[in-house]
């Protein structure tokens, strides 16, 4: 009687992980994915990690808040897999990986209701406000995450029109928006190449000058003014058709309203060297976090 009792009770067991295990894949979203063509997940929050079952599948490639899916494999060498996204506001997704060269929908929105478990939020605005203004960040992982996580908010917002754009030749470059957080000052900077030249940075500078140019300071030589963190600092060259989005994080700081701050990209073994003038209006102008 009693092997009969535990027999039922393994049973029921079995039957009540079986029932959860189909109930959580049920409610799994399903995403169909292709050789020849990208799928886009966009989220509400920027990506923070995205995992696959096999990468040999799939290898997924976060962009701020969205996340660019693509079959390595054709039709008869896919094996359906999963896929499980985490977004910096602690939402966790997991999906269905199906192939379909021809995907029925190719660009999907997901919203934070839809996530399947809502974690802690990995941007930690308290620690962001009590950092050191003059610390280095070297030996602070969790800070540094903090500045990253902004960064990213930073790189996902749609291009300011500041008014702050330069061309000359052939290449574009503007400020797509200043922002502040705290002690923070952000400078999201877009720059393109309109020539079949590629541009290689040799170094970038941001130069505080006073309008009658008796004053020229450093501003990464200043105390309190020097570069803390970029996001895209791996970016050394610009072709042709790609536009490059560059975040530049600084301890907040204001300018003179007869200097500007200017903005230098110096060219590798060349002569394309450009500036954009930031007046201090601008920074004054920053829009909040």
């Amino acid at each position: 009687m009693m092997a009969m009792k535990v027999y039922t009770t393994r049973a029921a067991l079995l039957t009540v992980a079986c029932f959860l295990y189909s109930l959580s894949w049920a409610q799994n979203q399903m995403v169909e994915v292709s050789y020849d063509r990208i799928v886009i997940l966009h989220f509400d929050s920027p990506i923070h990690k995205a995992w696959v079952g096999n990468e040999d599948m799939v290898s997924p490639k976060s962009e701020g808040d969205k996340l660019i899916l693509q079959s390595k494999k054709e039709n008869d060498d896919f094996i359906d897999n999963n896929l499980q996204v985490q977004t910096l506001d602690g939402s966790f997704f997991i999906f269905a990986l199906k192939f379909n060269n021809r995907p029925a929908k190719e660009f999907f929105h997901f919203t934070n209701a839809q996530a399947v478990y809502k974690g802690k939020s990995l941007i930690q605005t308290d620690t962001v406000k009590n950092v050191n203004p003059l610390a280095s960040f070297d030996s602070k992982d969790e800070e540094l995450l903090n500045i990253k996580a902004l960064c990213r908010q930073v790189e996902a917002k749609s291009t300011e029109p500041t008014g702050l754009a330069s061309e000359e030749r052939r290449m574009q470059f503007l400020v797509g928006g200043i922002y502040v957080k705290d002690n923070l000052l952000f400078f999201k900077v877009l720059i393109a190449n309109e020539s079949n030249i590629p541009y290689d940075i040799d170094f970038i500078r941001f130069v505080v000058e006073a309008e009658n140019k008796k004053i020229k300071r450093t501003a990464s030589q200043e105390d309190g003014k020097k570069v803390k963190y970029i996001l895209g600092e791996d970016t050394k060259r610009i072709v042709k058709g790609k536009i490059n989005t560059m975040v530049f994080v600084f301890d907040k700081f204001t300018i003179d309203k007869k200097e500007k701050l200017y903005i230098e990209f110096w060219e590798l073994k060349g002569d394309r060297n450009i500036r954009l003038a930031v007046p201090n209006k601008s920074i004054l102008a920053a829009k909040a976090l």
